[in-house]
C-alpha cells in the first residue's frame, strides 16, 4: 500500500514504525504524526507478520492521511528485520524510528529539522544525525540529560567519556543505515539490540545532541525492553552478539569507563549460560586477546549472576 501526497520530490524525513500485533496502539503514532507542524515526511509501517488488524487499519489511514503512507508486510522476523526492510525503501534524508507504542510532541519533526539545519553544510558529511531526549506522559525527562556544553560526539564518546546512556530519540541519515544494517542472522533469531547498529553507525560519524525532549516514552509490559529484563530466551542470542561486539570493537575505551566493559564481560558469561551455550564458545567468538582475558577475569561474577537468577526463577515456581 503506497499513498503519495503533498507534492512531488523526496521527503526530508522517513518516519519508520516496525510493528507486531500492536493494532490497538498504533492510533497514538498516527495521531502524533497528524499533529506535526512539519509535514515534510513519509510514514512507513512495516508489519512484521501481525495476526491482528494492523494491515487493515494502516491501509484505511493511507486513504485519508495528509502525508504519504506506505505499508510493508513481511513474515515475523523481528524488529531488526523490519527496520532494515523499511530502510531499503525509505525516500527521506533522515530516518526517525517511531515505535508503535510511543507518541511525540507536535513540534518534534520541526525541531529535528531546525537542529539539522543548524549544522554547517560542510560538516554534515561527518554527522550521523540528531539525538534528543525522551519524556514521560506527564512531561518528566527520561534518563539523564546530555552534559552542558557537550560537543557533537560519537556513540562511544557519549557512552564511555560522558556516560550519557539512557532512552533517546534520534533522526539519523538514511544512507548510513543502508551502510550499517543489522547483522544477518537466521529467521529464528527474532531480536537484535539496536546497539549493534548504533555502535557502528555513529563510531565514525558524530551525533548532534540536544536536551529537548521530543518523544513521549511509554513502556508496555509486552515490549522488547521488558522481555530483555525478564531474560526471555528469545532475546539471548542478540544480547550475546551485542556484548561480543562491545568487547571486540570498543575495548580501546576501557580506560575511560572500565565498569562498562567489566559489566559486558560478566553479561557475556551470564547470557551464554542462560542460553545453554558453553562459555568457551562465546570466549572463542572474541577476536581480541584482551577481551578474552577480561571475560576470563569476570567469569566468577557472570556465573554468580546466572546462579542467582536461576535460583530466583525456581523459587518463584
Amino acid at each position: 500500500m503506497d499513498r503519495t501526497g503533498g507534492g512531488g520530490g523526496s521527503p526530508f524525513f522517513t518516519v519508520l514504525t516496525p510493528t507486531y500485533n500492536r493494532a490497538g496502539l498504533l492510533a497514538d503514532v498516527y495521531a502524533s504524526l497528524c499533529a506535526q507542524s512539519c509535514r515534510d515526511f513519509e510514514w512507513i509501517v512495516v508489519d512484521d507478520g501481525s495476526t491482528d488488524q494492523t494491515a487493515q487499519i494502516v491501509s484505511d489511514w493511507a486513504e485519508r492521511a495528509p502525508f504519504p503512507v506506505r505499508l510493508l508486510q513481511q513474515p515475523n522476523r523481528g524488529k531488526h528485520s523490519a527496520v532494515d526492510a523499511g530502510v531499503v525503501v525509505a525516500r527521506g534524508t533522515l530516518l526517525v524510528i517511531f515505535d508503535s507504542d510511543d507518541r511525540c510532541v507536535p513540534e518534534a519533526l520541526a525541531t529535528m529539522r531546525r537542529l539539522w539545519d543548524e549544522i554547517p553544510v560542510g560538516q554534515r558529511d561527518g554527522c550521523a544525525g540528531i539525538m534528543t531526549l525522551c519524556q514521560t506522559a506527564d512531561g518528566a525527562v527520561v534518563g539523564q540529560p546530555f552534559p552542558d556544553g557537550m560537543p557533537e560526539v560519537t556513540r562511544q564518546e557519549l557512552l564511555y567519556r560522558y556516560r550519557a546512556d539512557g532512552e533517546r530519540w534520534a533522526a539519523t541519515r538514511v544512507d548510513l543505515h543502508r551502510r550499517f544494517p543489522f547483522p544477518k542472522v537466521p529467521d529464528t533469531v527474532k531480536f537484535l539490540p539496536e546497539g549493534l547498529v548504533w555502535h557502528r553507525l555513529a563510531r565514525e560519524h558524530r551525533l548532534h545532541c540536544s536536551n529537548v525532549a521530543l518523544r513521549i516514552f511509554q513502556l508496555q509490559g509486552d515490549g522488547l525492553s521488558d522481555r530483555v529484563r525478564r531474560r526471555d530466551p528469545a532475546m539471548l542470542p542478540g544480547l550475546i552478539m551485542f556484548h561480543v561486539m562491545v568487547l571486540d570493537e570498543d575495548l580501546d575505551w576501557f580506560g575511560a569507563d572500565p565498569a562498562s566493559f567489566l559489566k559486558s564481560a560478566a553479561n557475556l558469561v551470564r547470557y551464554s549460560l542462560h542460553a545453554g551455550r558453553p562459555v568457551g564458545a562465546a570466549w572463542r567468538d572474541l577476536r581480541r586477546w584482551p577481551a578474552r582475558l577480561l571475560v576470563l577475569a569476570m567469569l566468577p561474577v557472570g556465573v554468580a549472576l546466572y546462579l542467582k537468577e536461576t535460583l530466583l526463577v525456581r523459587s518463584s515456581h
